[in-house]
């Protein structure tokens, strides 16, 4: 990460992160067509239903183990191997502590809040059952994340994604067995995720303990606990990482309660292309995530004429990824919604397409706003990113639904446009984020840049 050349090796870090996400969609769009195919549309609804809020929990527990990243990588590139072996045993505590607290707080909640959402009572029962068994795994789930996020950081990507292809492929098998076998519908597709969650958490703890005994990375686990201030740091890093995964995870909840109002057919269909559109901003995602890592390295080495290069060039990869993946996916937008959501629906169809023209087409720009983000991250900064974030995308957001969606329904009365409207919140919440984030990266580049000179220059 600290030698040339730079798009080569993004590239070479970026792929495996690439593929390891999208296997992970691929089986999470498997629960999606198993349970279409065997339960009907009614089940894919359900599920699809708990989607955003299951997000807003999900994002603001593991954009806490960002923090991580940003700790950790720093003190690998400056070689400071007590501080990084410290920093990995405070995360794996950290990510099972955070893991229980809102696994429990998710569990309690879910039928009260799905019922805020205004969820069909047709689907309630089920999105309910669905959620909670997914929450009960919350611990698994956060072990994998951190511990991957671990992995990462020492510059593997490969590990993780063979541990994720073990596991998903358990995960589709359990869901053959469960639904079209055991016909459990909705707890079915439930458990083989819970079961693939703790498995994958296993294999990655697993790889950690048995790195070299001298790794600073090596997991002791008789020394597993939070060390001096790791904990503040990880927390001072991450919590405005998590406040403004939070704030994107309400916004896009307020959206959702806005789709859950055009009925089964448009919340499979939003649900449905979600999953679709989520390959595109995966591997966007992977590049953003290699911007955080290869900075952090970078600037804990002091090279910082090279951190210019890799901002320059991640944004230009970002950009490409989401202008081909998104324009190539939306051609092949009705196949593949009617893959999940089988023949024959045409109407829930017809929802999704039009919510793929509004976000996956512009999805570049999310790729460009979160490169942004994650590279003022990797120079350290974590509270002004959040702020321009959440005052664009949350506040954008919010406002449209509760301001200019109403207004704009009683002008155009036709149902697919009004789905539009909705929709078209992403790719302008997006842009007006954009221009501060680039204009505040580059102000802190130029701070930073100066004041390692000056320090030696004394």
């Amino acid at each position: 990460m600290l030698n040339d050349p730079i798009l080569q090796r993004v590239i070479l870090f970026a792929i495996p992160l690439i593929l390891t996400n999208m296997l992970q969609l691929v089986y999470n769009a498997a629960d999606i067509i198993v349970v279409g195919q065997f339960d009907g549309l009614e089940a894919v609804a359900a599920v699809g239903a708990t989607t955003s809020l299951y997000n807003l929990f999900s994002n603001l527990s593991i954009s806490l183990s960002s923090g991580t990243s940003m700790c950790l990588s720093v003190q690998l590139g400056a070689k400071n191997h007590k501080e990084a072996f410290e920093y990995t045993h405070t995360s794996v505590v950290t990510a099972l502590v955070i893991g229980v607290l809102m696994g429990v707080l998710g569990f309690f909640t879910a039928e009260p809040l799905l019922r805020l959402l205004k969820t069909d009572p047709i689907i309630l029962e089920r999105s309910t059952l669905y959620l909670k068994i997914i929450f009960l795994g919350f611990p698994a789930t956060l072990l994998y994340n951190y511990t991957a996020n671990i992995i990462r950081t020492i510059g593997n990507t490969k590990s993780p994604l063979i541990y994720l292809a073990i596991s998903g492929v358990a995960n589709v098998a359990l869901n053959v067995v469960f639904v079209a076998g055991f016909h459990m519908g909705v707890a079915g597709v439930a458990i083989a995720t819970l079961s693939s969650q703790v498995l994958s958490a296993i294999l990655c703890v697993r790889y950690l303990h048995r790195l070299p005994m001298e790794h600073p990375c090596h997991l002791y686990f008789t020394r597993l606990r939070m060390y001096n201030n790791k904990f503040a740091r990880i927390l001072n890093a991450g919590i405005p990482i998590a406040l403004n995964s939070m704030a994107f995870s309400v916004a896009n909840v307020t959206i959702q309660s806005s789709v859950n109002t055009f009925g089964v057919a448009g919340v499979s269909g939003s649900s449905s292309a979600a999953s679709i559109e989520g390959f595109t901003y995966v591997a966007m995602n992977s590049v953003v995530q290699a911007s955080l890592i290869f900075i952090g390295q970078n600037r804990g080495a002091g090279k910082y004429d090279r951190i210019k290069r890799i901002i320059f060039n991640n944004v230009l990869l970002v950009s490409a990824v989401g202008i081909v993946m998104g324009g190539a996916t939306f051609l092949l937008a009705r196949p593949l919604l009617s893959l999940y959501l089988g023949q024959g629906e045409d109407l829930a169809v017809a929802f999704g397409v039009n919510r793929m023209m509004c976000v996956l087409l512009p999805y570049f720009i999310c790729g460009i706003m979160d490169t942004l983000i994650y590279c003022s991250r990797g120079l350290g900064a974590s509270f002004w990113p959040m702020v321009f974030s959440i005052s664009a995308v949350f506040g954008i957001r919010v406002l449209w639904v509760f301001l200019v969606l109403p207004y704009l329904s009683t002008i155009f009365t036709d149902v697919f446009v009004q789905y539009r409207i909705l929709f078209l919140s992403y790719p302008i919440s997006w842009f007006l984020s954009c221009i501060p984030q680039s204009i505040y990266l580059a102000c802190r580049y130029k701070k930073m840049k100066r004041e390692r000179e000056n320090l030696q220059a004394l």
